[in-house]
């Protein structure tokens, strides 16, 4: 069966000693990954295996206590950032990882028991207690435990546990619900339910005005207040987006549905057309980080997600198939005179697109009929 990766946060609640080794552990990690980069730009290579030969004695000469596996898995962490910089079309620049960067941990270097996690420090091993919440414990009783990332939010430390889970059986269902996405409505089913956007768009107009009121100003403190601001948008968002992300879920599975289907929006940015306040909303817009909520969650109770041509879709009657007139909400159609909600007339038409693709085309060898 096919295994799916899933990524935890498990909440760690160490002592006073405990939490100075960990940042201890946090700095000089940072440290041997901006020493293992300076030699990957210097040769200009992503290669591991290179790297490692390249860096790996320095390393372990400059910082012996920080041992040989954090020190593999140093260079392993630096590798990774390269290879996603050239994938992203990026120019080769010097990588910097600040002190509390993450610290990538594997078999080797932590183990999780019961309550606690023992994580190798420079000071030795430390029994750190962990609160694990019934979402988390769940998953580590389905999957199987692999590697982790250390990391520390505000003070408060976490480790964030990759699971190997077993795939979840497709459900049975035919039936396909079509998604549209936009800016009033975040989300709008071909089930009839309307996610609206106007609430999040509002507080996101806030940000935006108090964004361009502090870079106006330029003064120190407020760049300080326009990097503390970015955070909480940025939450406030993906809080919304798994909110929403989760109710279209759930009605695929009341509705019995095997399969959801979405708009592909590849190079959307580049194909909007309008004025720059318009531009500067629609860029905004977090349309992708929903879509990839709503398909792992998909997955995760056994529904397909497909991704479709949304060419027309809007301007397309969903009763008969003729081109109908849109006005902001409202769709009508001349031919068969429906009148119907914009948003939810284009999800129909997805919900179709998607049924069509998904649909079966018949035996590939027919048998001879007129024999």
């Amino acid at each position: 069966m096919l295994l799916v990766k899933r990524t935890i946060a498990i909440r760690l609640l160490p002592a006073s000693c405990q939490s100075d080794a960990l940042a201890a552990l946090q700095a000089t990690f940072a440290r041997a990954c901006n020493t293992a980069a300076a030699l990957a730009f210097e040769q200009r290579t992503v290669n591991r295996v290179r790297l490692h030969h390249l860096a790996y004695y320095g390393i372990r000469k400059r910082f012996p206590e920080l041992g040989a596996q954090l020190a593999c898995n140093a260079m392993a962490a630096v590798s990774q950032i390269l290879k996603a910089h050239r994938a992203n079309g990026r120019d080769w620049k010097p990588v910097r990882f600040r002190r509390d960067a993450s610290v990538h941990l594997d078999a080797r270097t932590y183990r999780l028991d019961g309550d606690r996690v023992s994580v190798f420090t420079m000071s030795g091993r430390e029994r750190i207690a962990i609160r694990v919440g019934a979402f988390q414990r769940s998953h580590m009783e389905r999957g199987t435990v692999k590697e982790a990332e250390l990391v520390v939010r505000r003070g408060r430390w976490y480790l964030h546990v990759a699971l190997d889970l077993r795939e979840v059986a497709p459900l049975r269902g035919c039936a396909v619900l079509g998604v549209d996405l936009g800016e009033n409505v975040t989300a709008a089913t071909s089930g009839g339910r309307l996610y609206g956007g106007g609430k999040l768009r509002e507080t996101r107009d806030r940000f935006l005005a108090l964004r361009r009121r502090l870079q106006g100003n330029g003064s120190q403190s407020a760049r300080q207040l326009l990097t503390r601001v970015s955070g909480p948008e940025l939450r406030h968002v993906r809080h919304v987006n798994h909110e929403i992300s989760s109710a279209v879920v759930r009605e695929a599975v009341e509705l019995d549905c095997g399969t959801i289907a979405m708009e592909n929006l590849t190079n959307i940015r580049g194909r909007i057309k309008a004025g720059k306040r318009m531009r500067t909303r629609l860029h905004r817009w977090a349309w992708r980080q929903l879509q990839q909520f709503v398909a792992y969650k998909a997955q995760a109770v056994g529904i397909a997600v497909i991704y479709v041509d949304p060419a027309y879709t809007s301007q397309t009657c969903a009763s008969c198939g003729n081109l109908g007139k849109r006005s902001k909400h409202r769709f009508s159609c001349s031919v068969c005179g429906i009148f119907a909600h914009s948003d939810r007339n284009a999800a129909c038409n997805l919900a179709k697109i998607g049924a069509t693709a998904v649909a079966a085309t018949g035996a590939v060898i027919r048998p001879h009929v007129a024999a």
